[in-house]
């Protein structure tokens, strides 16, 4: 039972400072991941039918070829929370065209409102279904849920403010040592700890396909992520009246490369997300008394939903991709990928567990000899473990992030933005953002919030949005929890959970690229690590569950529940500040860019907003504080059909 407490707070782990607070909890006794020996972990799901290690045989994990069990498990939940708004309104401008200019239509400067945020309700209750299948070779699992807490809009009409949501839907094939899993699941770093760097530890649903292999000394992982693909969603300001992209003249007509077509023509509404994929590997060997080592990899891709040879290719993707994209080759391909590389180092013990992990996403290199670079060291760290005492479980965890780690990065070229110029259209990849030409970020989601019904506007917590560690850049943070069962094998077995935790963070820009700043070579010295204004965070969370037996039928009851403490609380805001001149490109009523008319000269009009058409950062509020909570009961049934 102490696996299943540590793993469904972990599930359920939702960052109390944000307003997407979604509560599902789960029943107690899931299958722990076996960490010690790589083997995939099984569903999160309850142990409350037949003991699965009781089923061990010489078959292996089942006592024949043809054993296997089928649950369907239902839980219900009402949670009350206070939550803070992350979005507010905000006057930014933009531009249209007019008819005044005698020689033809011109540009004027008009007001380009954004509305705030739709908050979340402050009661509401979940309901959950999941189908549970195993066998000896192949493993079915489906969880999905109906949801009232307005964090998305509803599917239907009907559903009066309620959203349906897949939370794990996959198959698996288990021919140990050889697996492979497919569907819309969540990932699991190689490592055991909520500090996870190359995966983030809170469950986030995405398409993926995981292939692996683990052997008594060396063991693979390989496994692809789907993140968007032929998306309804757009680049936040790359609309019309917003993008300078949307400004043209006869000199400057802004047609999108292939289609001899003006910009405005083809993207009405907004540029569509570009499709995305990312691919994870791992390369461990199992050593002597429990301990691993290995080296861990991430790709991003851009105007890509799938790279196959990233996938089935054994190589590491960073030496893929240049081999594949660098120089005149007749096997040369266009790629436009971002990449993070690192090593891993644990050991299980029969009372613990012990985890560090480095992730490099660059390095200034300019203190080796020979070498000049003036790249940031963008670095990610993570160490802990827990212990079995007599009392409980205890467990310590600690880590860390640089700015920029993480965050959106760009190379952008000098012909787009330098001298505020920006001229012909030259959006990289057909993705006509003019702040970065190859937009990088390290996220499920290119974006920092979207649009709900009503004009009004939802974000995106960030840590439900990185593929990697979950607190994402500019981050220190310190964990202690602990789990234990109580009464264990009595009809009134009480499992606990409780967890404290610290957490330092500075500014974050999961999608602006370079932050406020339009290049790397803007940004001063190469390591910056909490040095902006900090968001301090102490957060307390517990949970207790236990069997219930009515009217004969036995159930799972709990209660789950977080209190956060936030000083300086975090927020999203515009890049610039309203008196910062970096805010404005210049041009002029004909729709001309060019620093001649900076600040007004030779008729000069501000034309184009960067707060309204730049994706908007996380930021630390001096002085704002907020206390924020939610409590969840609920309970559960467990149907175990075979």
């Amino acid at each position: 039972m102490i696996a299943g407490v540590k793993k469904a707070m972990r599930r359920r782990g939702v960052p109390a400072v944000f307003l997407m607070v979604l509560v599902m909890a789960m029943p107690l006794g899931a299958a722990e991941p076996d960490v010690a020996d790589g083997a995939a972990a099984e569903p999160d799901v309850a142990a409350a039918g037949p003991d699965m290690e009781a089923l061990l045989g010489s078959h292996g994990r089942f006592s024949s070829p043809t054993d296997d069990t089928l649950a369907l498990e239902f839980l219900f939940s009402l949670t009350g929370q206070r939550q803070y708004d992350l979005l507010r309104g905000y006057d930014g401008k933009g531009y249209d065209q007019t008819d005044s200019d005698p020689s033809g239509l011109g540009y004027e400067p008009v007001s380009r409102p954004l509305r705030g945020q739709r908050s979340v309700q402050s009661v509401y209750e979940s309901t959950e279904a999941i189908l549970d299948y195993r066998s000896r070779h192949f493993n079915l699992f489906v969880d999905w849920a109906l949801i009232g807490d307005r964090r998305y809009d509803p599917s239907e009409p009907y559903m009066r403010d309620r959203y349906f949501y897949i939370r794990d839907a996959h198959v698996e094939v288990d021919h140990r040592p050889f697996t492979l899993k497919m569907g819309r699941t969540t990932q699991q770093d190689v490592v055991d700890t909520p500090y996870s760097l190359f995966v983030n530890s809170n469950p986030i649903p995405a398409l993926q396909m995981e292939t692996s292999y683990k052997g008594d000394f060396f063991f693979y992982t390989s496994r692809w992520v789907g993140l968007n693909r032929s998306s309804d969603k757009t680049y936040f300001g790359s609309e019309p009246g917003v993008s300078p992209f949307g400004v043209y003249n006869d000199d400057n007509p802004q047609f999108v490369p292939g289609t001899g077509a003006r910009y405005d023509q083809v993207y009405p509404d907004g540029v569509p997300w570009a499709d995305r994929g990312a691919n994870f590997k791992v390369y461990g060997l199992n050593l002597e008394q429990g301990w691993r080592f290995g080296l861990q990899e991430g790709a991003v891709y851009t105007n890509s939903f799938f790279n196959p040879e990233f996938f089935l290719s054994p190589m590491p993707m960073y030496f893929t991709q240049i081999i594949m994209d660098g120089g005149n080759k007749p096997w040369g391909e266009f790629a436009n990928s971002k990449h993070v590389m690192g090593f891993f180092l644990d050991r299980t013990t029969p009372d613990g567990y012990f985890a560090a992990q480095i992730l490099v996403d660059d390095i200034n290199g300019s203190s080796i000899p020979g070498i000049d670079v003036d790249f940031q060291n963008r670095l990610a760290w993570s160490l802990g473990g827990y212990r079995q005492f007599d009392f409980g479980q205890v467990g310590l965890y600690y880590a860390g992030a640089t700015k920029y780690a993480f965050s959106a990065t760009s190379t952008p070229g000098d012909d787009v933005y330098d001298a505020l110029e920006v001229g012909q259209y030259s959006g990289a990849d057909e993705t006509p953002l003019y702040y970065s030409r190859r937009p990088y970020p390290f996220t499920y989601f290119p974006a920092v919030e979207y649009p709900v019904d009503g004009g009004r506007r939802m974000p995106i917590d960030y840590r439900q949005n990185y593929l990697g560690y979950t607190h994402g850049e500019n981050n220190m943070a310190i964990k202690i929890d602990y789990t234990n069962t109580f009464f264990r094998g009595q009809p009134r077995e009480t499992g606990v959970y409780a967890s404290m935790e610290w957490v330092l963070n500075g500014a974050k820009s999961p999608a602006n690229p370079w932050h406020e700043e339009y290049t790397y070579k803007d940004i001063s010295d190469s390591t910056h690590f909490l040095r902006d204004d900090l968001e301090h965070q102490l957060l307390f969370r517990a949970r207790v569950e236990r069997p219930v037996t009515i009217l004969g039928t036995p159930f799972t009851v709990f209660v789950d529940g977080e209190l956060g403490l936030i000083f300086n609380a975090m927020r999203l805001e515009a890049p610039f500040d309203d008196d910062d001149p970096r805010r404005w490109i210049w041009g002029d009523e004909d729709g001309n860019f060019g620093s001649e008319f900076h600040g007004g000269a030779n008729d000069g009009i501000k034309l184009i907003d960067r707060n309204r058409a730049e994706p908007w950062i996380y930021r630390p509020q001096m002085g704002t504080n907020e206390v924020i909570y939610y409590l969840t009961v609920g309970i559960t049934y467990r149907w175990q059909m075979k």
